[in-house]
Formats: C-alpha cells, structure tokens, sequence
C-alpha cells in the first residue's frame, strides 16, 4: 500500500505543479497583453492630441484669415464646457470658444480597435484555459490508468506467485513421499496422480498467459475460416465437462444446432472455457451453471449463467479489464489470475462482437457474449 500510495502522491505532485506553472504563464499573458493593448490606446489617444494641439499652435500663430485644411480625422467645434472622452484642445484668437478634438468617427476607431484587441485576447485567454483544463484532465486520466495499471499488475504478480508456488509445493511433497518410499503402490499412485494434476493446472496457466500474449494485441492474431459455431462450443463444453463432475458442479447446455459463422475456433474455445471456468470459480456450492448458444436475428447469442453472489455495481465496468480480480490477492482464496474475462473481451472484439454482465444479482450472474451476423447463416447442406 505504501507503494501505491506513493506513486499517487508523486502524480499529484507533478500535475499541481504543471498547472500552476502553465497557469501562472497564462495569467502572465493575459496582463500583459492587456497593458500592451491599455498603452496602444493612450498611444493612440496621446497622438490624437499631439495632431490637434500643432494645429492649434498654427492656427494661433497664423492669425486671422487661416483658411488650412482640417485633418479629416479632427473637427472644430464650440465649446460646450461638458467633460467629454476625446481628447479636446481649446482654441485661441479668431477660434476663441472652441476646441479643436477628434471626430467621433476617428475616436470610435480607436476604442473599437482597443476593444477588439481586448476581446481576441480574452477569447485566446479562454481558449487555452479551456485548453488548460482539457490538458489536466488527460494528464490526470493517465496518472490514474497508470496507478490502476500498477495496481493490476501487483494483483497479477501476486497471483501468478501463488498459482505457481501452491502447484509446484505440492508436486514437490508427492515426489518426496514416493521417492522416500513411504508410501505403498496404491499411495504411490495416488501421490503421482496428484502430482499429474497439479503440472496440468501449470500447464494451464501457462496457456492462459500466452494466450495473453497472443490475443491481448486484438484483432492481429485472429484467424477466422468458415465454422460450425454450435459444434465448437459443444467441444468446449465437453472438455470442460470432467472439471464440472470432480468439482460437483450442475451443467445445463442448450445449443442450437447447425449455426454457421466466420470464426477463430481455437479463439472461440477459449472464450466459451473462460466463461464456463468464470462461472464455476464464482457460483455456489455446488454450483449450477447454464449456457445458451442460439440464434437471434442475425447474431449469435452465448450466455453462461451462474449462480454465486452476483457483482458489485462498482466493479461491473472493470471486470473485463487485464489482470483486475475483486478483492485482495493476498487474501484472496480463489484461484486465478485475472485474465480470463479480458481474454474473452479481447476475442470477442477482434470479431467485432461483444461481451457484457448482461444480468447480476445475489441469485447469479449472466454473461452474455454476441456475434456479429453478417457471417452468420443456417448450415443448408
């Protein structure tokens, strides 16, 4: 736990501190620019009124009769003697009693210019803000994958140690016995039969790994030819079958015959086991499982159905996850290593079909797995 703990912390750590450094860089922007545009405007006015006071010191100097041209963005009115936001400059001699100022034309210009320089930075201002935030939540997105990522991984480190070491500890025992020879024929044979047992659970879970290995890429290690869908599913059901008896389990198939689609079967085997060991590793005691294979519209339908505790509505979203098992591995007394239903999601994808917790409750769970039906037909021979 401190492990994980940890890493949280330095996750934290950094996106607090990548915020506030981008954030402090943004808010830097933002003043800027609004003191670059704030001086432009004084800038602006600033000249405004240097344009029209020279015209007014010629004028003065001028005299009666001058007749020069106004600047077309400066006007000569009469002095109203009320504060105005153009810069005014009052007039002398002939021109005593009025001011010399910028049109409003020119004037709203101006301010149109300053407002509009204010609006394009606010609105950039927002934008990488939102930017921003969109950022921090990816980052942070990755810091939690990460940490579940971790998380699973010691799950699965801690479950492959205990399915190794339980197996290899009782092979171990059951080959001293009978090397000892403590043990007469019938105990020797019993220890050995064990012993047999326990390399096919190694032998399984190296299988489970590598096709771990072989279909967690997608759809790349798919080799779909024309199948007898039904058929394959029966074959995995009758594998699966002698486990059922020794562990006491009920079976019920229904499969509907002659149902025909473009499939992995070795893939496809491997799903229906999956399901079938899924449901007698979380059903009761004895457990009672039941699986349909039909045909509905143009998908095939498989559901395994058990009958343990059912799935919590927490845990529903990431039961088809890698390595996730619920719960705690250390004491954890299931067997496993949480790859079977993420086997299962990941075939089930490479056919672009589906799989989910089509039914959970404290009566059992439904899984429900579909194939696409664009392949799929009645066998007509």
């Amino acid at each position: 736990m401190r492990t994980r703990g940890s890493v949280t912390g330095r996750h934290v750590a950094i996106a607090v501190l990548v915020m506030v450094v981008v954030n402090a860089q943004l808010t830097w922007w933002i003043i800027f620019s609004t003191g670059q545009a704030r001086e432009r405007l004084e800038l602006e006015r600033a000249l405004l009124e240097t344009r029209a006071r020279a015209w007014a010191d010629v004028a003065l100097v001028a005299g009666p009769g001058f007749d020069q041209t106004l600047p077309e963005d400066l006007e000569v009115v009469t002095d109203e003697g009320t504060a105005s936001p153009r810069p005014s400059i009052s007039l002398g001699g002939e021109f005593s009693g009025r001011v010399i100022r910028p049109t409003r034309e020119s004037w709203d210009g101006v301010l149109e210019e300053y407002r509009r320089r204010i609006v394009m930075m606010v609105s950039e201002g927002a934008f990488f803000a939102v930017l921003l935030i969109v950022f921090m939540g990816l980052l942070w997105r990755t810091f939690r994958r990460e940490v579940e990522l971790e998380r699973q991984h010691r799950n699965f480190l801690s479950a492959i140690t205990h399915e190794l070491k339980s197996p290899i500890a009782a092979i171990r025992v059951a080959l001293e016995t009978v090397m000892s020879g403590r043990a007469d024929e019938q105990a020797s044979r019993h220890f050995i039969g064990n012993a047999v047992a326990d390399t096919d659970r190694l032998d399984l879970l190296v299988q489970k790994v590598l096709h771990a290995t072989r279909y967690g890429s997608g759809g790349s290690s798919i080799r779909r030819t024309r199948r007898s869908v039904d058929q394959v599913v029966e074959r995995a059901v009758a594998g699966f079958a002698p486990g059922a008896t020794m562990a006491g389990a009920v079976v019920e198939v229904e499969i509907e015959p002659d149902l025909w689609a473009e499939v992995d079967d070795e893939a496809l085997t491997i799903v229906v086991s999956n399901l079938l060991e899924n449901a007698l590793k979380y059903g009761g005691s004895p457990a009672r499982i039941e699986l349909a294979f039909r045909r509905q519209g143009n998908r095939l339908i498989l559901e395994v159905k058990d009958n343990g505790a059912g799935i919590s509505e927490e845990e529903i979203p990431r039961v088809f996850d890698r390595f996730y098992r619920a719960g705690d591995e250390m004491t954890r007394t299931s067997q496993g290593t949480g790859l079977g239903l993420y086997l299962v999601q990941r075939i089930m994808k490479a056919h672009h079909g589906t799989v989910e917790i089509a039914e959970t409750s404290d009566r059992g769970t439904t899984v429900r797995a579909t194939l696409p039906g664009i392949d799929v037909e009645e066998n007509r021979e």
